[in-house]
């Protein structure tokens, strides 16, 4: 995973940078999920089809950020510490997509759960940016 991780985020840390906090997370979260899904297509047999059963339907068993964190996680490609990370981090994201409200990162409750997740991990910094 610190390979997808590092060619992920080294081609978008400006994309990310430069977006308002809604965005950052927003695109931060897509990069994750696209990240989990070629981890997970990559440890996979190929699909019969062109189109991918598994991930490529808005009801395929994969479909979801969250499905690809367990499935990533069952599988060992990513570690239980990190699989709990991803899922706080998939909380936030579904904050900011569905909050009608201004979001921010220094508004409650993300600023804690932000805090909260930079606390127990503290290599998260240097993985996002």
């Amino acid at each position: 995973m610190s390979k997808i991780r590092a060619e992920i985020f080294s081609k978008n840390c400006d994309l990310i940078s430069k977006e308002a906090d809604r965005g950052a997370v927003l695109v931060a979260a897509a990069l994750l999920d696209d990240g989990l899904k070629a981890a997970l297509v990559n440890r996979l047999n190929p699909s019969f089809e062109k189109k991918d059963g598994l991930f490529d339907s808005p009801t395929a068993p994969l479909a979801t950020f969250s499905a690809k964190i367990e499935m990533a996680y069952r599988l060992g490609l990513i570690v239980e510490g990190w699989a709990k990370s991803l899922h706080q981090f998939r909380k936030i994201r579904n904050f900011f997509a569905h909050s009608s409200e201004e979001c921010s990162f220094d508004k409650a409750p993300i600023s804690e759960r932000i805090t909260n997740l930079l606390n127990k991990n503290t290599g998260l910094r240097e993985w996002i940016c």
